[in-house]
C-alpha cells in the first residue's frame, strides 16, 4: 500500500476512534457476550441452548461489524464534500483513486477488526464443543470479513449517488435481504411474463449474496472445513463484487464535480 494511502487511510482510523459508533458496537457485543458467559457459568442444561447462544453470537457480531462498517463509509465521501476538505487533499500529491482506496480499505478493515473483536469475545463466553473445529471458525471469519469488504464497497459506491441516510438504509437492505428481495423480484417478474422473468434474472446478476459469506452454522453443526476449491470460489465472488463496486466508485467519483 502507497504511502498516500496508508496517510488516508490513518485518517480514517482516527476519526474510527473519535467517533462513538465503535464504542457503541463493543458495548452491545459485549453485553451479550457477557449474559451468554453468565448463562454458560451457571450452566447449559440443553445442547440446543447452547448452540442457539452459539449461533446467534457469532451473526450478531456479524451484523454490528457490517453495520458499523456501513455507517462509516457511507459519510467518508459525502463527509468530505460536506466540510469542502477535498480541495486540500487533493491539492497534495493525492489522487481521488488513492482517497477512494484509502477510504475503503480503513473501512472494511476496521471493521473486520470489530468482527475479530467481538467473535473472540463470544468464542471465549460461550461453552466450547470439541467437535467444533477452530479451523472452520478461522474460515467463518475470513468469509465474514470479506462480505465486510463487500458491503463497504457497496456503500461506498452508493454514497456517491445517494444520501448518507438512504445509502445506509440501501446498503444494509441489501445486506441483510438482499437474497430473498432478489427471489421475490425475480419470481414475481416471472409470474406476469416469462421473458420478464428471464430479463430481471440477468439485470439482477450482479446483485450481491451476502448469504455465500455466512457459514457459522457449520461451525456451531460441528462440520469439515470448506474445502479448498469452494473456499478459492467464495473468495473470488467477493472480490469480483469489490471489484465492481470500486470501479463503479471510481467513474462516478472521478466526475463528481468538486467545490
Amino acid at each position: 500500500m502507497g504511502r498516500n494511502i496508508r496517510l488516508i487511510a490513518w485518517t480514517v482510523g482516527i476519526e474510527f476512534v473519535r467517533r462513538k459508533d465503535f464504542y457503541v458496537v463493543l458495548i452491545f457485543g459485549g453485553a451479550f457476550a457477557a449474559a451468554a458467559g453468565i448463562v454458560a457459568t451457571i450452566g447449559i442444561e440443553n445442547a440446543a441452548t447452547a448452540d442457539f447462544l452459539t449461533s446467534f453470537g457469532l451473526t450478531f457480531s456479524y451484523a454490528l461489524a457490517a453495520t458499523l462498517a456501513v455507517s462509516m463509509a457511507s459519510r467518508q465521501l459525502p463527509g468530505e464534500f460536506e466540510r469542502r476538505t477535498l480541495l486540500p487533499l487533493l491539492a497534495k500529491p493525492l489522487t481521488r483513486g488513492e482517497v477512494l482506496i484509502g477510504k475503503m480499505a480503513a473501512v472494511a478493515a476496521l471493521a473486520a477488526a470489530t468482527l475479530a473483536t467481538l467473535m473472540l469475545m463470544n468464542w471465549a463466553a460461550l461453552p466450547k464443543d470439541e467437535e467444533r473445529s477452530l479451523a472452520v471458525l478461522l474460515q467463518v471469519f475470513v468469509l465474514q470479513a470479506i462480505g465486510l469488504g463487500v458491503v463497504t464497497a457497496l456503500a461506498t459506491m452508493l454514497s456517491l449517488a445517494l444520501p448518507p441516510p438512504v445509502t445506509a438504509l440501501a446498503a444494509l437492505a441489501a445486506f441483510f435481504a438482499g437474497g430473498p428481495i432478489v427471489e421475490m423480484a425475480i419470481e414475481a417478474a416471472g409470474r406476469a411474463a416469462p421473458a420478464l422473468g428471464r430479463l430481471t434474472t440477468r439485470a439482477l446478476a450482479g446483485f450481491p449474496d451476502f448469504s455465500v459469506f455466512q457459514h457459522v452454522e457449520r461451525f456451531v453443526e460441528g462440520g469439515a472445513p470448506i474445502g479448498p476449491g469452494a473456499f478459492a470460489a467464495i473468495a473470488a465472488y467477493g472480490a469480483g463484487l469489490i471489484a465492481l463496486f470500486y470501479l463503479s466508485a471510481a467513474w462516478a467519483f472521478e466526475r463528481r464535480a468538486l467545490r
